[in-house]
């Protein structure tokens, strides 16, 4: 099913302009984390949905890994809420749908499957209400392993910091949105 220190944003929480920087020139190396790693979110930089390009682009949320007590950085395109489906399935829809200003601040961390990237690579036909295209589907599951860009909004110095960094979903009990 497919549905936009605390610190957060949400449209209108604070004013930021985004620079789109390309994930292979992000300052911190990406790393591996567990599914399953619970993780209490501190900050989340928000996204220009306008932000539109040849890739895919990441909103940042800081938190903390709640095992071993580590800051770290999820960069995430889309997001997910178990229970938010009408059939009781996750829902999954675009990470700067998430509304921090709702408080749910506890996230699960996964990888995305096969299935995942898949409904990622169709996302933007869901969302211009057309149905899927093939190979726009093939080009779009290129992009997200090759085109990936880093949404960093501007005059916020705490996403320039230096954080463990992990690429994937945050998985979320009720829907943040």
């Amino acid at each position: 099913v497919l549905g936009s220190c605390s610190q957060g944003h949400k449209a209108g929480s604070f004013d930021a302009q985004y620079t789109r920087q390309p994930l292979e020139e992000f300052g911190d190396s990406v790393t591996e984390m567990p599914s399953g790693t619970a993780i209490e979110l501190l900050a989340y930089s928000g996204g220009d949905v306008d932000k539109k390009g040849d890739g895919v682009n990441y909103c940042q949320f800081i938190g903390v890994d709640k095992t071993t007590g580590d800051t770290v950085r999820v960069l995430a395109t889309v997001i997910s809420a178990e229970n938010s489906g009408d059939d009781g399935k996750p829902v999954l829809t675009d990470a700067t749908m998430y509304d921090f200003d709702k408080g749910i601040r506890d996230a699960t961390f996964r990888v995305p499957t096969d299935n995942d990237k898949l409904m990622i690579a169709m996302l933007p036909a869901e969302h211009a209400g057309g149905k899927p295209d093939l190979p726009k589907i093939n080009e779009r599951l290129q992009d997200i392993k090759v085109k990936g860009y880093v949404l960093i909004p501007q005059g916020q110095p705490f996403f320039s910091r230096h954080y463990k960094t992990v690429v994937g979903i945050l998985s979320f009990k009720d829907q943040p949105w």
